[in-house]
């Protein structure tokens, strides 16, 4: 009895096992698209980023030091963007990738500076660099390195 016990314990974890290989296999392929950002405007201290594909928002991260220190001018700041369950982006035309960039207050978390959208034409696998520059008080601009 206790034989056919464990045998049954064991084809009810081997069909899991199976079945959750199954379900990782199907679905988004695992791909990164790495954006980099050098910054050239002083006295930031967060970055929030949006990344746009067919025109809608889907992604955002913040650009930070550890600590909340004030973000380096000239560093390069790297974001990774993972195709995968979560942020499934196979259904999305990678030619219409666009990136977009907000100063967050430090005291508030209120924006007070945007830029434009800036189209990246990306590929998996690849780097892209974008400088932040202008000025908070005219206006960000985004351009590729």
């Amino acid at each position: 009895m206790l034989n056919y016990s464990i045998k049954i314990i064991q084809r009810i974890i081997l069909f899991a096992f199976i079945l959750l290989l199954t379900f990782n296999m199907a679905g988004c392929k695992r791909n990164t698209i790495t954006i980099q950002y050098m910054l050239e405007v002083p006295n930031l201290q967060f970055v929030e980023t949006r990344y746009y594909f067919d025109g809608q928002w889907r992604i955002g991260s913040r650009l930070r030091e550890k600590d909340d220190e004030l973000l380096d001018v000239g560093k390069v700041y790297t974001d990774s963007i993972i195709n995968n369950k979560i942020t499934c982006l196979d259904n999305f035309d990678l030619s219409t990738f666009q990136v977009e960039v907000f100063l967050i207050d430090s005291t508030s978390s209120n924006t007070y500076a945007h830029s434009d959208l800036l189209s990246i034409p990306v590929e998996y696998g690849k780097s892209y660099t974008v400088i932040i520059g202008g000025d908070p008080e005219t206006g960000l601009n985004l351009r590729l390195k």
